[in-house]
């Protein structure tokens, strides 16, 4: 298993007995900074402020090339609140994408450059559903209060980063981005399983569904603090 290993390594870090002269036109990169921060003491605490997980380049004379990035997220918790009767419901969904041009610029054998230009979408959802209780003179009252709140941003901006070759099928990248978002952020609140009991045992509880949307815009300076490796086919 030993002399597996090594060959393993020798095969990734030496360079292939294939021609040159051949491009590999495809790179699918991986964001690896929370696995390599495992390792490197930083503990529990994350230092990754880049939102794409995974990403894929299409290179163009080994020189220019789109890009693509993105990552998902999503979440269901269902916590029981009290051991009688409330529960807690609530789900998160993250969605960022990206799509861009960039330029290669080789600095040695090992080390390159690039710098490009992005457009960038962003969509996050929170909602929570929780059982209410109300009680009027011993009659008990269970509505369900819903809270939503959706953020929308759409932008862009500058990239560049430096990357290492290790090979002609590996390299490392890391990259800085000045990017630039207008956005869209709606908070919602109501009611389920209201009753007209319910509404006249308490007038002054707003029962009403709430309503508000803001926008906003913003400027994000992100330093290249993550870490990503790339295979080249």
């Amino acid at each position: 298993m030993k002399k597996i290993f090594v060959s393993v390594i020798v095969c990734i870090f030496s360079n292939p007995l294939v021609s040159q002269d051949k491009i590999n036109k495809n790179e699918f990169n991986i964001n690896i900074t929370g696995f390599v921060s495992n390792y490197l003491s930083f503990g529990s605490a994350s230092i990754s402020n880049n939102p794409y997980l995974i990403g894929y380049k299409r290179r163009f004379k080994n020189k220019h090339a789109i890009r693509l990035g993105g990552a998902y997220f999503f979440q269901n918790t269902n916590n029981q609140v009290s051991t009688n009767f409330s529960r807690s419901y609530s789900s998160i969904s993250d969605l960022n994408y990206r799509i861009g041009y960039e330029n290669l610029l080789k600095l040695s054998n090992k080390f390159s450059w690039f710098y490009g230009i992005d457009y960038a979408v962003s969509v996050n959802s929170f909602k929570s559903k929780s059982d209410q209780r109300f009680n009027s003179f011993g009659k008990i009252f269970n509505p369900t209060f819903i809270s939503t709140n959706d953020v929308k941003s759409y932008g862009g901006g500058f990239v560049a980063g430096l990357q290492w070759n290790v090979s002609k099928q590996i390299s490392f990248f890391a990259e800085a981005r000045l990017y630039g978002f207008y956005t869209e952020e709606t908070r919602t609140t109501n009611w389920e399983n209201l009753s007209d009991d319910l509404k006249t045992a308490f007038p002054s509880q707003n029962f009403s569904e709430i309503k508000n949307t803001n926008f906003n815009s913003n400027f994000q300076l992100s330093l290249p603090l993550d870490l990503f490796v790339v295979f080249k086919f």
